[in-house]
């Protein structure tokens, strides 16, 4: 019981955030345009899935990493931003539990949903951050 709560904990990897005060006069430029008070880019963001035999069926188990790096106009916003990451958590958990959640009778078709899961991914992580921007900044 504790080995499969472990490993559903090391599932998601969200790196300690970086945090970088800038002028007002920069923030647009660190934040795409995007924002001129404050954002998190969501950097070196990985997805990993392996196939792994469980009780004579084939299932995934799938990895994500991230490293946000806050850019922000005052401290202020650091506790906004944390919420951005918050919701991008959820997300990436949402994601991985739902990939390994499917089970195959062969090695094949589950690297086959894996390599699916990978290929689908940048679409999915355009998508959370988009949700999250709708959600926390209204836009």
């Amino acid at each position: 019981m504790h080995a499969i709560v472990f490993a559903a904990l090391l599932s998601v990897e969200i790196a300690t955030p970086q945090r970088s005060t800038i002028s007002q006069s920069q923030i647009e430029a660190f934040c795409n345009g995007k924002s001129n008070l404050a954002c998190t880019i969501f950097d070196e963001t990985t997805i990993a899935c392996d196939c792994i035999e469980r009780a004579g069926t084939w299932g995934t188990q799938t990895r994500l990493r991230t490293v946000p790096r806050m850019y922000l106009t005052s401290p202020h916003w650091m506790r906004h931003e944390g919420l951005h990451i918050a919701d991008m958590l959820y997300s990436f958990r949402a994601y991985a539990n739902e990939t390994d959640a499917a089970t195959f009778a062969s090695r094949g078709e589950c690297e086959s949903h894996a390599l699916e899961a990978i290929r689908r991914f940048p679409e999915a992580l355009r998508e959370f951050q988009r949700a999250t921007t709708l959600l926390r900044d209204g836009r």
